[in-house]
């Protein structure tokens, strides 16, 4: 379900940038933070007020989508999810480095999960390009940047409490469990990767989506930049047929991605 990605060609002079820009956004008083905050008419911008599995995280986090999507795909929709999933992305003014500085490394990390696809493909026995025709051109890929303050031993709560998918990607950065939760420990530079929901569906559940949970850090704060590799919003989303037999039926219907 999940495994550690090194050689991944993303400089580390960028990764530290990115650090560095969301480290100085999330320091931002709260005010001006609250001034890009998401809606429910907008699922960009920045919240502290997120709940999973109905209990309320202790967190603050910052959300930016691939922003091709959000001019070209829109069209296609269906009229009731149109303008929540076209909606723009919302930077906080006079903070253009920011900006670019996030841009630069979403658009590396976009290459990494295309070039991470083809390697799926590839390890499935399928051609490299297989799944290719559900990404290409507008994929519907957002980005995270969550803060995680630091919190006394006996305060109640988790920093992300238990779950697989969140907004449901085919490959996401996370921790994994089984039977037991196993703490992971990052390789120097190296991208922590789990297998996402849509994964599961496409390979007719060869591949699992693990469930996974973020501890609230007790010494410092806590910083992580998750990327959800999303299909364009047009795609249906089912058990590929080399993973459908007499033997091992689909488990799942058809599932249009915009819908989900």
């Amino acid at each position: 379900g999940c495994f550690q990605l090194v050689n991944h060609g993303i400089s580390l002079g960028l990764i530290g940038d990115m650090q560095h820009e969301a480290r100085r956004f999330f320091k931002l008083p709260l005010e001006q933070k609250l001034q890009v905050k998401r809606t429910t008419q907008n699922p960009n911008g920045f919240f502290n007020d997120e709940f999973t599995k109905r209990i309320l995280d202790i967190k603050q986090g910052f959300d930016f989508c691939y922003e091709p999507a959000t001019t070209s795909a829109a069209a296609s929709l269906p009229p009731a999810h149109a303008p929540v999933l076209s909606s723009p992305n919302q930077w906080p003014e006079g903070e253009e480095e920011f900006r670019s500085v996030l841009s630069a490394y979403f658009s590396e990390m976009s290459r990494v999960s295309f070039k991470l696809l083809q390697a799926f493909s590839l390890g499935l026995g399928l051609p490299p390009d297989a799944m290719h025709h559900l990404f290409q051109d507008d994929h519907s890929s957002f980005m995270r940047l969550n803060w995680y303050p630091a919190t006394p031993p006996s305060q109640q709560g988790l920093g992300l409490n238990h779950h697989t998918g969140g907004r449901p990607p085919v490959l996401r950065p996370l921790h994994c469990a089984r039977c037991q939760w196993n703490s992971v420990t990052p390789a120097p530079d190296a991208l922590t990767i789990n297998v996402g929901d849509q994964c599961q569906v496409l390979t007719n559940d060869l591949l699992k989506a693990p469930v996974h949970r973020v501890l609230s850090p007790h010494s410092q704060a806590r910083l992580s930049a998750p990327f959800f590799f999303n299909p364009r919003l047009e795609a249906i989303i089912e058990p590929l047929a080399p993973f459908v037999t007499p033997d091992t039926p689909a488990v799942y219907k058809p599932i249009p991605w915009s819908h989900f």
